[in-house]
């Protein structure tokens, strides 16, 4: 709890009187700034062929393995894409 209140006191996070969901302890959450700053420096996450292997997976023959599926040319990865 001693983070959480350094975090409030600096802004980037908000803390409200518990009930009996918390046990009565207090609840905390981020602010808008703590979120903005909690961002700073994340590098966004790189496409994965393995992730989209398992997004598709099922909709291969069933003893196709991630290798054979790099081996086809990747059928449907750039479906996958964002």
């Amino acid at each position: 709890m001693e983070d959480c209140d350094a975090l409030v006191s600096r802004g980037l996070m908000a803390r409200r009187v518990g009930s009996e969901l918390s046990g009565g302890d207090p609840v905390y959450h981020v602010t808008h700034a703590g979120k903005i700053i909690s961002m700073l420096g994340v590098k966004p996450e790189r496409p994965s062929k393995y992730k989209a292997w398992l997004r598709l997976s099922d909709a291969f023959p069933s003893d196709w393995k991630f290798g054979d599926w790099l081996k086809a040319g990747c059928p449907g990865w750039n479906e996958t894409q964002p």
